[in-house]
């Protein structure tokens, strides 16, 4: 567990695959199902994230939408 910070819900996983576009990057992030996060090139190299990296994943409730 992560300790003091404000988010409660966080998921574990593993990056499987990395996008890189002009002005964002996207890690697919498989915890039991894929999902994708956005992030800057600067923040990917900073973290060194790359395929098969750990990572843990917060949430914030008002940034969660469901798709059917």
């Amino acid at each position: 567990d992560v300790e003091g910070l404000s988010a409660r819900n966080h998921l574990t996983g593993r990056i499987c695959q990395i996008v890189k576009l002009p002005q964002s990057t996207f890690a697919a992030i498989d915890i039991g199902q894929i999902i994708w996060a956005e992030l800057t090139a600067d923040a990917v190299a900073e973290m060194q994230l790359e395929l098969g990296t750990e990572v843990v994943c917060f949430l914030k409730a008002h940034n969660l939408a469901a798709a059917e």
